[in-house]
Formats: structure tokens, C-alpha cells, sequence
């Protein structure tokens, strides 16, 4: 699975903190306007729970992550 986020939709309730996270200190959503996650494996590790590894990508650089969910629907 991947997944994109337009960098500059991002909000934190606080527009000047929003701002700055756009600005080339954070984000540089200008440069890069895509966060992406790639994901490499999913494994139960409960009844509702699982854990997601894969490769995360912010501003060009890209880092393996681990991610904990929760499932709220599991179909077939």
C-alpha cells in the first residue's frame, strides 16, 4: 500500500505554527509537497491491532518506519 499527503494540507489548529511547518525549516512543501509511506509488511499482533513497517519519505528523504494500528474493520 501507498500512501501520499499533500505536505501543505497538514494543520495543527494553529495557523503560524501551520506556516512555519511549510516553510523550507520543515516541510518546504514548495520543494517537496509530497509526504509518502510505502508499506512493506502488516502483521496482526492482536485482535485489533497490527503492526505496519514500511518507508516513510519527508523532504526527498526516506527512512524505515515501524507504525502501530488500531483495525477498526476487517473484511475479507
Amino acid at each position: 500500500m501507498r500512501v501520499e499527503i499533500l505536505a501543505e494540507s497538514l494543520q495543527t489548529g494553529n495557523p503560524e505554527f501551520d506556516g512555519h511547518l511549510r516553510s523550507d525549516e520543515f516541510f518546504d512543501v514548495t520543494v517537496h509537497p509530497n509526504i509518502s509511506f510505502v508499506s512493506q509488511s502488516v502483521t496482526r499482533t492482536g485482535p485489533n491491532a497490527a503492526e505496519i513497517v514500511g518507508d516513510l519519505t519527508i523532504r526527498g528523504v526516506t527512512k524505515a518506519v515501524t507504525l502501530d494500528a488500531q483495525l477498526t474493520f476487517i473484511g475479507d
